[in-house]
């Protein structure tokens, strides 16, 4: 069997394939084959067997189907449905992973479309320590209160944040962590252009904004600089066991850890039991 299906509204750029979760065809001997002519008129082809129908993207208008099967052994078959929005690529993209610092533009489509609700993550892996600063493009504009953009991450001092924006309300702010979640929601009317921005890596970011932390119970923490730590630093952090059973704190050091010898130091300060301020400084 060959089909063609082809999408005729000019907004339509790609289409959204989403397969019944019963779809089923004999394993290597009846196959579903779909394919079309991309932007750059190369022919795309996909095929489909067994119980392996995951979902894909037709980065066309249209496209053909082939379908063939055996003499003998059947299945229950395929159902699919083709969702010809202009949004099918951005509901399907989970994210990203970035390496480096370099600066990453992260967009929704303009205009964007109703009824979507959408979550991606992102993450920089090349560094710990860091910060994310976003900077909006000043196009950046949903329906106010009915569409909305919120980013959700977790600070280095383990607190989960929560920044919602709306309307033309786009202001440029800073991610004490190296990776985040946005979700895109959008009412079933009304669109505007949606939102654009900039995602710029910023080594030892968070760590130059950690400023200490309070533990509460007994167990062993692992304090840390970033790896690699940045040039021109002067960070001091302040730590609390505030348990009545620490007396005392023993500090083990990594048999990593390594700092430019006169040049670069850590030093940690503290009042002992006779209320003397004692220093030890390592380099």
């Amino acid at each position: 069997i060959s089909q063609h299906y082809s999408f005729t509204d000019p907004n339509v750029t790609s289409v959204l394939i989403t397969f019944d979760s019963q779809s089923e065809i004999e394993s290597g001997w009846d196959v579903l084959t779909l394919s079309y002519v991309d932007s750059t008129g190369y022919t795309v082809s996909e095929t489909f067997t067994g119980s392996y129908f995951s979902q894909y993207i037709i980065y066309a208008s249209e496209f053909d189907l082939t379908f063939t099967s055996d003499s003998s052994v059947t299945y229950w078959g395929y159902k699919f449905t083709a969702n010809p929005s202009p949004c099918a690529v951005f509901e399907a993209s989970e994210g990203n992973t970035f390496q480096g610092t370099e600066s990453h533009t992260i967009q929704s489509p303009h205009p964007y479309c109703d009824n979507l609700n959408v979550t991606q993550h992102y993450q920089f892996e090349s560094y710990t320590g860091l910060s994310i600063e976003i900077n909006f493009s000043e196009s950046s504009s949903t329906q106010q209160d009915h569409d909305s953009l919120t980013f959700n991450y977790v600070d280095v001092a383990g607190t989960s944040v929560s920044r919602a924006f709306t309307g033309g309300n786009f202001a440029n702010f800073t991610i004490d962590a190296s990776e985040f979640d946005i979700s895109f929601t959008s009412d079933a009317s009304t669109t505007d252009y949606g939102y654009s921005f900039t995602a710029q890596a910023i080594p030892c970011g968070s760590f130059v904004a950690n400023q200490g932390a309070t533990y509460t119970d007994l167990t062993r923490q692992t304090i840390e600089s970033s790896h690699d730590y940045c040039d021109n630093l002067n960070v001091t952090q302040h730590y609390s066991f505030t348990n009545s059973g620490a007396a005392a704190i023993s500090i083990f050091f990594d048999d990593s850890s390594s700092i430019e010898t006169n040049y670069d130091s850590l030093t940690f300060t503290y009042v002992n039991s006779s209320g003397e301020t004692v220093e030890s400084t390592f380099t």
